[in-house]
């Protein structure tokens, strides 16, 4: 497990289990958000969207081998090529991170619409993908910048969280 400065985890490694000396690779990424549902427009593929990168600071990776758990501290950097100011960074970070909560809760109401099944849920399901595919473009989108969030897309995670908010009081009932 990697885990930040206040204990918290960031991503869990999964090393081949195999006898003998072994490598785990961390990415610098939080945890991976998860796949959403096949659909036409991909193909009938499904693929996880990476985490956003963690913040320049300390770390702590912990392993656990034969009952013993292990831990060593490292530093991250920002990468040299990024010009963003310190706070600029923690701002698009937080506004991915939110983003990304966002996404779990709309692809776990997709997972529960569609496991109730029953009349009326077609709608509500085709609202659940549509929320899906709008927070997994605007992620991309805020991923491939290193700027903090422009007015126009704090506008719409504000209206994406409120959506999901609405979309899973209408599935809870």
């Amino acid at each position: 497990s990697v885990l930040d400065a206040a204990g918290s985890a960031v991503a869990t490694l999964n090393p081949s289990r195999a006898a003998g000396v072994n490598r785990a690779v961390w990415n610098l990424r939080y945890a991976a958000l998860p796949p959403g549902p096949p659909d036409e427009e991909s193909g009938g593929r499904s693929s996880a969207l990476p985490g956003p990168f963690v913040m320049p600071g300390e770390y702590t990776v912990r392993l656990t081998a034969g009952g013993t758990t292990y831990e060593q501290k490292l530093q991250v950097l920002e990468d040299p090529r990024i010009q963003i100011s310190a706070a600029n960074r923690k701002a698009w970070t937080d506004a991915l991170l939110a983003i990304g909560e966002t996404y779990r809760g709309a692809v776990a109401t997709l997972a529960d619409v569609n496991r109730r099944g029953g009349p009326g849920s077609n709608g509500v399901r085709d609202v659940a993908r549509e929320l899906q595919s709008r927070l997994a473009t605007l992620y991309r989108d805020m991923a491939r910048s290193t700027a903090k969030p422009t007015a126009d897309q704090q506008s719409q995670m504000q209206f994406y969280r409120t959506e999901l908010e609405s979309l899973q009081r209408r599935v809870s009932r």
